[in-house]
């Protein structure tokens, strides 16, 4: 779970004022490839599913855990579809 917050903030700390919960590209902004942007393309929803295995860990939760992850896995996958035709990944 440490590691889950740990990676989650060094994310945002990346993204600086350009992290947001909507789905923004500024025109002409490079994309961010330094941090943990280098080595992951979706630092952060590794971080999510992280933070929902090591609470479901926590506090023993292996039922909610699962459902957890399954439901917010299926919701992570359409986001992360979302923001790549954004970027221009397909």
């Amino acid at each position: 779970l440490g590691f889950a917050k740990a990676l989650k903030l060094w994310a945002i700390s990346t993204l600086g004022t350009r992290w947001t919960y909507r789905v923004l590209v500024l025109p002409n902004a490079p994309l961010i490839d330094r941090g943990p942007y280098a080595m992951f393309r979706h630092p952060n929803y590794l971080a999510v599913v992280g933070e929902i295995v090591g609470m479901a860990f926590l506090v023993s939760a292996p039922v909610t855990g699962v459902l957890s992850f399954l439901g917010f896995g299926w919701l992570l996958t359409r986001r992360i579809a979302v923001e790549d035709r954004a970027l221009g990944r397909q």
